[in-house]
């Protein structure tokens, strides 16, 4: 596989038929002995990805090697927006490589904060495979090599994984919630129970992106524990959702009304903002009809996420025509199919 094949193929992750849980995944973070991190002396560490390409090669293990310094802004951009690299600036990236292991959606990438950063997704929320899938990599290698504490802990750049050297998180899409503005109260007892979160975009308005939820401090647990802290997470979040639906239910025809005449006047703009756009989607995603038409509700969500990159073109600028303009266009089809059966008031 190269390089442009695996940023047009569809992620397997991206194919949920979960409700509320768009993806999983799970980081493991590990430094070598006795050096130092990587953003403190980058010439030291060139022999990591001597280390990696060994260890996969030894194992079997296809892989895409991408050296992120050689990519164009534009490549870089979609695999920012994939969520496998980080926003790192181009002197950052002069040492740092991204492996893609495609069997397995798994994925390494090697000096940046840390030395080795292993990192596995899968849709839904329940996370079996990117757990067998990082602990299978770890395997690879001899755990004598990494660096831990007294006590037994792994070393990271970041107080926030230090100790198992393990990240859980999770994407959500929580419709319901976010129309009855509930998501601050969400978030606030996220917060106070040991919990980060962030818009999988980054936007601070949480009401126009989706919900990433992730461990803050892995090292106040081992691993078994957080696995099993973040399966209550997700049934708690997931009864959240449930309560506002059942309150949306009670009063359908009202809402539906309100929702799909808003649509219609927001629709009749030049062009749509990411941000709007969101919002759109996470509206219409609430209409009986809408979702007996696209049969689920997230699959056009997905459909936009995958389609020629076009979704996924937030920052406003997309070869001669406006990432704004498409997203009104990507949206037409969806809004002429529900007209046909609701009565829209005129703006």
């Amino acid at each position: 596989m190269d390089l442009e094949n695996f940023l047009s193929q569809r992620s397997n992750w991206l194919n949920s038929d979960n409700r509320n849980c768009l993806y999983s995944g799970i980081k493991v973070i590990r430094n070598l002995k006795n050096k130092l991190f990587p953003r403190k002396n980058k010439n030291a560490f060139a022999g990591i990805n001597k280390l990696i390409d060994s260890a996969l090669a030894e194992n079997k293990i296809p892989f895409l090697k991408i050296k992120i310094s050689s990519l164009s802004d534009h490549e870089i951009r979609l695999l920012k927006e994939k969520k496998l690299i980080p926003g790192l600036k181009r002197a950052e990236a002069k040492h740092v490589n991204l492996y893609v292991l495609y069997k397995m959606d798994s994925f390494l990438l090697t000096n940046y904060q840390d030395h080795l950063t292993i990192y596995s997704l899968e849709s839904g929320s329940d996370f079996p495979n990117s757990l067998k899938n990082t602990q299978k990599i770890l395997r690879f290698f001899s755990e004598d090599i990494f660096a831990k504490d007294q006590y037994g802990n792994f070393l990271t750049s970041k107080l926030e994984a230090y100790g198992s050297g393990t990240k859980i998180a999770q994407t959500y899409i929580l419709p319901y919630s976010r129309y009855f503005n509930k998501l601050t109260e969400l978030t606030k007892n996220l917060a106070q129970n040991g919990y980060k979160y962030t818009g999988l975009f980054g936007y601070e308005d949480l009401s126009e992106d989706l919900l990433v939820v992730a461990n803050q401090e892995s090292f106040t647990t081992n691993l078994e524990e957080a696995i099993s802290k973040f399966k209550d997470l997700n049934l708690k979040i997931r009864d959240y959702e449930e309560s506002f639906r059942i309150k949306f239910e009670e009063n359908r025809e009202a809402y539906e009304e309100k929702i799909i005449n808003s649509l219609v006047c927001e629709m009749k703009e030049e062009e749509l903002s990411f941000e709007k756009f969101l919002k759109i989607y996470f509206n219409i995603s609430l209409l009986e009809k809408y979702q007996d038409l696209f049969k689920f509700p997230w699959n056009l969500w997905l459909d936009f996420l995958q389609e020629n990159h076009i979704f996924l073109a937030y920052n406003e600028s997309f070869s001669d025509i406006t990432s704004g303009k498409l997203r009104l266009r990507l949206l037409d089809p969806v809004l002429d199919k529900l007209l046909k059966y609701y009565e829209v008031r005129k703006c």
